[in-house]
């Protein structure tokens, strides 16, 4: 039997939408299993924007199953067909006529005395404050390379996540199979007196790091109060004196991709 894992914003303005897709699918003899996993599955379809799309990656990385992001939101780079072209693109996905897009994913871990938090991320983790805005000092040793910043928070983006949070704070944009990932403060302030323009747009490109390569992030401040935001949703709390390690994550993950034409 076509089983499909379907996940959908519920709360959203695009829920009706949705649920017309939904309804079409089974009346087209395909078992659904909506916003869960299953094993059973042979691909996870995403009805809305880019969120929707990463929430299905996360939900499904354990079955390796591909994500076919169907765009339904304001916001979908991530979206392969519009929602009229579903039927057809199934038909296509069960012939063979597709593609995985493999994209790597990150692995990140606190470590606080012999406590450690660790998580997957496919989009970005940010490092900053938990309650008031104020700037920090923040370390970051990878290899040979150490980098300090004084800023509102840290970026540590994958190469899915280059165009989201991290492009808007000024981070370089990397091709989606690029073997790197970012790293891309907020709101750097520059040590220099003089050129603090040029010398903030330096800063705000950020660092790209090979992604075989560790890095390990520290963070102090006067009153330090920060956690680490996993993909929007994912809070890990950050207590004086904790590390934040980042590497390749073992899990990997694919968008399904149809030829053109």
């Amino acid at each position: 039997m076509k089983t499909i894992c379907v996940f959908y914003n519920k709360k959203k303005a695009i829920r009706g939408r949705a649920l017309r897709l939904i309804r079409s699918l089974r009346e087209n003899g395909y078992k659904l299993y909506l916003n869960k996993t299953s094993r059973r599955a042979q691909l996870a379809v995403a009805l809305g924007g880019d969120g929707t799309a990463l929430r299905a990656v996360q939900q499904t990385l354990r079955h390796r199953l591909p994500v076919l992001p169907v765009g339904l939101g304001r916001l979908s780079f991530l979206a392969e067909i519009p929602a009229a072209e579903l039927l057809p693109a199934l038909e296509k996905f069960y012939q063979g006529k597709y593609r995985r897009e493999e994209r790597a994913a990150l692995q990140i871990s606190v470590r606080h005395g012999w406590q450690k938090t660790s998580a997957v991320i496919v989009n970005e983790a940010v490092l900053t404050r938990n309650s008031y805005q104020r700037l920090f000092d923040i370390t970051a040793r990878s290899g040979r390379h150490i980098l300090n910043y004084r800023a509102d928070g840290l970026i540590v983006s994958t190469p899915t996540g280059s165009t989201a949070y991290n492009l808007a704070a000024g981070g370089a944009a990397l091709k989606p199979q690029a073997p790197k990932y970012l790293l891309t403060p907020i709101c750097p302030f520059p040590a220099e007196k003089t050129a603090l323009a040029a010398a903030a747009a330096r800063l705000r490109r950020g660092k790209i790091i090979d992604l075989n390569q560790k890095t390990v992030i520290q963070a102090a401040g006067k009153k330090p109060n920060f956690i680490v935001i996993c993909d929007g949703h994912r809070l890990i709390k950050f207590p004086r004196r904790a590390v934040l390690q980042v590497e390749k994550a073992p899990e990997s993950f694919a968008f399904v991709r149809f030829a053109a034409g």
